[in-house]
């Protein structure tokens, strides 16, 4: 079991934008991975242009483009069906 969260966006015409996590998504872990990974609108843009997730991880290492720390439900997929 996990602790499932939103991520969302307010755009500049006042709308939300959003993608559910469903785990690890704690204040305590999530927080810090937005500090260091996540610090930009473009950033975060991406992030939610690319669905729901299953959970956000921290890297050491700066990301290189394009590169995601993440676990996305078509990972998932992908997983179950080979």
């Amino acid at each position: 079991m996990g602790t499932n969260s939103f991520i969302a966006i307010e755009d500049p015409d006042g709308s939300v934008r959003f993608i559910y996590c469903s785990v690890d998504g704690y204040f305590k872990h999530m927080v810090p991975i937005f500090k260091m990974e996540y610090i930009t609108r473009e950033s975060v843009n991406t992030l939610i242009n690319k669905g729901g997730i299953i959970s956000l991880s921290y890297r050491e290492e700066p990301m290189k483009p394009n590169e995601w720390p993440m676990e996305t439900e078509s990972d998932r997929w992908e997983f179950e069906e080979e």
